[in-house]
C-alpha cells in the first residue's frame, strides 16, 4: 500500500493540566527511513516517544504501526507487534556475558536467534564478556552517523579505534551498510548516491563538535577534496569504558584512540585545516570577515558567486559558514 507508513501518528495530544505538550502532532515515517527529532527542553519529545511507544497515559489521536492501529496496545502488546523503544541509559544485567544477556531476552521467542543477533550487531567478537567490561561505545555504537553520513564520506574503511595493546577495530561504511570491526551494524534500505562521488566537502568544527561527532570529523579527514574549517573541537574522546568501583561508584576511562583513515591518531582536540574566528559583533566584524571571504576566492569574487554574508542576507553573519561557503565556490563541481 503506497500510504502505509512504518510509523504514522495523527492527531496526537497530550496535555499536562493546561499545558500541551503536544497538540495535534501529525507525523508519518516510511519504511526504511530514519527520522531525528530535534528540539529545545521542554519542546515534546520525550512525550511524543512516549505516545507513540505506549508509556504515555491521557493522550489523545491515533498511532498506527505499518498500517495497523496501535493506540490501545500496551508497551508490551506494541512490542510484540514490532516497536520497540531504545533509551539511553542501557539496562543490562552486569554480571552476565553479552550471549548471556541475548538468551535471557530470548526466552519467549519462539524462535530464538541468539547467534543471528550477535552477528547482526558485531557482538560475536564479545560474546564472552561481561557486559560490565564493555565500553559505552561497544553497545551503542557510531550506527546511525555513519549510515546517514556515508555517502559523503565515502565508501570503504572510513577510520578505526586503535588500543593501547595494538587491536584495531575500522569503522567503515559501504553501500548504505555502517560496520564496525568485521560486522554490519546498520543497513540502510535506499541509500542516497551522490552524482559526483569526488563532490568536495567542507567540514565544519568548533568548541561543542564532540565525542562521536569527533570520530564523523576524523573520517572526513584524509577524504579527496575534503577541508575542514572553524576551529579545534571539545577533544572528548568516543573510545571510553565504564568501571564500576566498590563503592558502587564509577569511573569513565578513555582505552581507544580514533585514527582516520591515513592512520593519524588523535587523543585530544582535532585541529581544522583552517581556523576561523567565529565571535563577531555588528558590521565591523562581518566586514572584515568579507576579506576573509575574497580571499578565498582566486581573485576577485563576481556578485553571483559571493556568499551573501551579514547585512547583506538580513541575517547576523556566520563566519565559518562563510568561509567554507567561499572555498566550495571555488571548486570544480560546485561552479
Amino acid at each position: 500500500m503506497a500510504d502505509t507508513f512504518a510509523i504514522e501518528g495523527v492527531g496526537l495530544t497530550r496535555r499536562y493540566g493546561g499545558f500541551a505538550a503536544l497538540d495535534a502532532v501529525r507525523l508519518a515515517v516510511p519504511d526504511g527511513e530514519i527520522r531525528g527529532l530535534i528540539g529545545p527542553n521542554g519542546a515534546g519529545k520525550s512525550t511524543l516517544i512516549d505516545v507513540l511507544s505506549g508509556r504515555a497515559e491521557n493522550w489523545q489521536g491515533t498511532v498506527r504501526l505499518r498500517g495497523g492501529d496501535i493506540s490501545g496496545l500496551s508497551v508490551q502488546e506494541r512490542r510484540r507487534s514490532g516497536l520497540a523503544r531504545s533509551f539511553q541509559r542501557t539496562n543490562i544485567f552486569p554480571e552476565l556475558a553479552v550471549r548471556e544477556q541475548l538468551e535471557v531476552a530470548s526466552w519467549h521467542a519462539e524462535t530464538p536467534n541468539v547467534d543471528e543477533v550477535l552477528h547482526e550487531m558485531g557482538l560475536a567478537g564479545i560474546a564472552h564478556m561481561r557486559a560490565a567490561d564493555i565500553s559505552y561505545g561497544d553497545r551503542r555504537r557510531l550506527d546511525l552517523a555513519l549510515a546517514g553520513a556515508g555517502p559523503l564520506l565515502g565508501e570503504g574503511e572510513l577510520g578505526a579505534s586503535v588500543y593501547p595493546d595494538g587491536i584495531r577495530r575500522p569503522f567503515w561504511y559501504r553501500d548504505g551498510q555502517a560496520g564496525f570491526g568485521e560486522y554490519v551494524q546498520l543497513r540502510v534500505v535506499a541509500p542516497h548516491r551522490l552524482r559526483d562521488a569526488a563532490a568536495p566537502l567542507a567540514v565544519l568544527l568548533g568548541p561543542r563538535t564532540a565525542s562521536s561527532a569527533e570520530v564523523l570529523a576524523a573520517a572526513a579527514r584524509g577524504r579527496p577534496h575534503a577541508r575542514s574549517f572553524g576551529a579545534p573541537t571539545r577533544g572528548v574522546s568516543a573510545g571510553n569504558r565504564t568501571f564500576e568501583l566498590s563503592d558502587h561508584a564509577a569511573v569513565v576511562l578513555t582505552v581507544a584512540a580514533t585514527a582516520d583513515r591515513t592512520g593519524r591518531a588523535d587523543l585530544g582536540p582535532l585541529e581544522p585545516d583552517e581556523r576561523v574566528a567565529a565571535s563577531y559583533r555588528g558590521e565591523s566584524v562581518a566586514a572584515s570577515d568579507r576579506a576573509a571571504v575574497e580571499r578565498a576566492h582566486d581573485g576577485a569574487p563576481t556578485e553571483a558567486s559571493r556568499p551573501r554574508i551579514g547585512a547583506e542576507s538580513g541575517a547576523p553573519a556566520d563566519p565559518v559558514v562563510a568561509v567554507a561557503t567561499a572555498w566550495l565556490a571555488t571548486q570544480d563541481t560546485c561552479r
